[in-house]
């Protein structure tokens, strides 16, 4: 358990879940030393909410995984959709270099996503900002 970095919130609570089980039952553990350590492996806000559950509100690892799960599943940072990277666009005035940092990092997280699905949305997101000229 010593390596097991504490829940913080913005993990994916499952995969967080498995990893700590997996470390307690190496360990020698059962479902009862899961409760037991739960609240050393949490950090200040997550542990806060444990100790704010309703008194008698979990019997058993399961209804602690469930309740912790339904709590925290919509805090993680989800990885991007094509969808996210149409909405990056260049701001007005933006350098292109800030715009080409941003959009890489929202297309970084998509998976398997097209070539051409990329260039067309890095393309549409362009700012087309008119040099001013006078004749």
């Amino acid at each position: 358990m010593q390596n097991l970095k504490k829940y913080d919130g913005k993990q994916d609570p499952r995969q967080w879940l498995r990893i700590y089980s997996t470390a307690i039952e190496v360990a020698g553990g059962t479902n009862y030393t899961k409760v037991i350590y739960f609240p050393m492996a949490l950090e200040s806000a997550p542990l806060t909410w444990l100790e704010n559950l309703k008194r008698d509100s979990i019997h058993s690892w399961e209804d602690l995984k469930k309740l912790f799960i339904d709590n925290f599943q919509g805090s993680i940072h989800r990885p991007a959709t094509r969808h996210d990277l149409r909405l990056c666009k260049q701001e007005l005035g933006e350098a292109l270099r800030s715009y080409l940092k941003r959009f890489f990092d929202t297309c970084s997280t998509i998976a398997n996503i097209a070539d051409d699905d990329v260039i067309d949305c890095f393309h549409n997101g362009l700012a087309t900002q008119q040099c001013g000229r006078t004749a």
